[in-house]
């Protein structure tokens, strides 16, 4: 790796990009992060369920202890260990691409503090929830997308000066793992009439488990959808995603689904309610299959209905799973398409 270029006048990366881009480099940048500035560490832990509140903010940061790389005996090493001074063991475990938590979900369970509060994080880069406790073990899922939203809301209004390790940190991780940019909109075929009254009616998009964190839905209807009419009319964004395993049932996901809500910036009345209907709609599936549900806010309706077309990075005849565009091209899309109906 090259740090200088001849003639320049200092390098022009960030100490963290030293670390490389392997799951591990993210999990020490991450723990560095907390561990340096208490505004990080703070935004962390209300996303686990953790509030500081109105202690002496000075004091909690100076009695938590942030560990890497423990290695516990006959079990393994943990990404990242927090303990707090008011009685919190933490055990992250981070995960990059389409690494998913598999046993690890189980595996480190015996190795928290003899403490009453523990907390087992995963962070993946799809997002990947199941189940909300094992024994007396909370489990929490969050996906980077939630640390990427969560530090840049936390620093947002902030002097460019200030907080220096959070925005370096935010340049590392978009750059190096590229997450936060590119393909935001996920755009599927809907064509089963359950489907297109779920979507319609609940606010809730279903599919077999998928992988990737959008941040906006835009169902293509096709003709057997919705009164004939074909194509794309709108588009909705993702307040949450969760994928429920063959024997689990949303009901066990409400504080989850309540935290979504939040993000909505419009009518929030019923609307957890009005999901939990959604996914438990016509559920009539294969009993053993795993689900992903993405949870969205009222739909929005676009300027004109788009069409499929033989368009580069455009969708085509036949639209494949997980198939996502940045909206630079739906724009692009929305000026032509729009501009040939007048």
């Amino acid at each position: 790796m090259i740090i200088k270029r001849r003639n320049a006048g200092a390098s022009y990366l960030y100490p963290f990009d030293l670390l490389g881009k392997k799951e591990t480099a993210l999990a020490k940048a991450f723990a560095y992060v907390l561990s340096q500035d208490p505004k990080a560490l703070f935004s962390f832990l209300s996303l686990v369920g953790i509030d500081v509140g109105t202690s002496d903010h000075n004091d909690f940061f100076r009695t938590t202890s942030i560990e890497i790389e423990h290695n516990h005996q006959g079990v393994g090493r943990t990404d990242v260990e927090i303990r707090c001074g008011n009685g919190y063991h933490v055990i992250i475990e981070c995960k990059v691409g389409n690494n998913r938590v598999g046993e690890q979900r189980t595996k480190y369970l015996r190795c928290f503090d003899g403490i009453k509060n523990k907390i087992m994080c995963f962070i993946t880069q799809d997002r990947d929830s199941f189940g909300a406790r094992e024994g007396d073990v909370i489990l929490k899922n969050l996906s980077w997308l939630d640390i990427l939203t969560k530090f840049s809301e936390e620093i947002r209004g902030c002097h460019r000066k200030e907080h220096p390790i959070i925005r370096q940190f935010l340049s590392y991780i978009q750059r190096r793992y590229e997450m936060g940019v590119g393909r935001e909109i996920l755009i599927q075929d809907v064509s089963n009439l359950s489907e297109v009254e779920r979507y319609c009616t609940y606010n809730v998009y279903k599919r077999p488990l998928a992988q990737g964190t959008p941040l906006y839905f835009a169902p293509y209807f096709t003709q057997n959808a919705r009164g004939g009419i074909v194509g794309l009319r709108c588009i909705s964004q993702i307040l949450g995603i969760i994928t429920l395993g063959p024997e689990e049932r949303i009901q066990g996901y409400r504080t989850d689904l309540e935290s979504f809500s939040q993000r909505s910036n419009n009518n929030r009345n019923g609307l957890v309610e009005r999901w939990i209907e959604g996914v438990n709609h016509d559920n009539r599936g294969n009993p053993v299959e795993i689900l992903t549900y993405f949870f969205l806010d009222d739909p929005v309706e676009l300027p004109c209905t788009l069409r499929k077309n033989t368009d580069p990075g455009w969708i085509h005849r036949q639209i494949p799973k997980n198939r996502r565009l940045p909206f630079t091209e739906l724009i692009r899309q929305l000026s032509r398409q729009c501009n040939n109906e007048q």
